[in-house]
């Protein structure tokens, strides 16, 4: 564990998630301790505990993925350095890719990753130190990613696409049973699910506005 590897007169605190060390006598549990907040030993054994270090900033379901309100409001709103569009068939298509590369805003950083790849990434921190906004299609996409090990804190839904299969949750909400039963997972799993469209909208509780669902015949 991390108290192994410490001296007797150091001592371990948590912030924002994060484990940091320091001298018993200047351990301050509401800020890291001076000194050690970039150190690499921090890095090192932060890695070897199995913490992520990079910064989840917002996770958003949007069947359309980059466009005018992710590429423009959202990101500014954010300041995000990244974003990352996990989809298997869309990271399986140079043309799609394309697509979303151009629709990247500029001065961010886009990542296009299959689930089981961008589960891998984040879990072994390989976007330490960025702020990371991920967008996806279809909850069942955000509850394999945390059945893979990804912590997940809050879900806001954006866009859902209409299909002869789907029911109207509201204007541009519509679902499955197979998207309600990933959201109800979800929500058993204390991840908080919101439902706002832009950044000067009011975020609704998505579970209440769930509740409208009714399989179709």
């Amino acid at each position: 564990t991390l108290e192994a590897l410490l001296p007797r007169r150091c001592a371990v605190t948590e912030y924002g998630g994060y484990r940091f060390t320091g001298f018993k006598r200047d351990v301050d549990h509401s800020v890291p301790p001076q000194g050690l907040r970039n150190s690499n030993f921090i890095s090192g054994v932060l890695k070897n505990e199995g913490v992520s270090r990079m910064a989840i900033t917002a996770v958003r379901i949007d069947g359309r993925l980059i466009h005018g309100q992710v590429a423009n409001l959202w990101t500014t709103k954010l300041g995000v350095t990244r974003i990352m569009v996990i989809d298997d068939q869309v990271a399986a298509s140079d043309i799609e890719k394309a697509g979303l590369k151009l629709a990247r805003p500029a001065g961010v950083d886009l990542s296009v990753l299959p689930e089981k790849v961008a589960a891998d990434h984040i879990n072994r921190g390989g976007y330490d130190s960025q702020k990371v906004f991920i967008v996806v299609k279809r909850p069942q996409i955000l509850l394999d990613l945390v059945n893979d090990g990804v912590k997940l804190e809050a879900v806001n839904v954006g866009n859902m696409s209409q299909t002869d299969e789907t029911t109207q949750l509201t204007n541009s909400i519509n679902v499955v049973q197979e998207d309600v039963d990933a959201f109800n997972a979800l929500h058993e799993k204390g991840i908080k699910l919101t439902q706002q469209m832009v950044p000067g909208d009011q975020a609704n509780d998505f579970m209440e506005i769930l509740k409208k669902f009714k399989p179709k015949n």
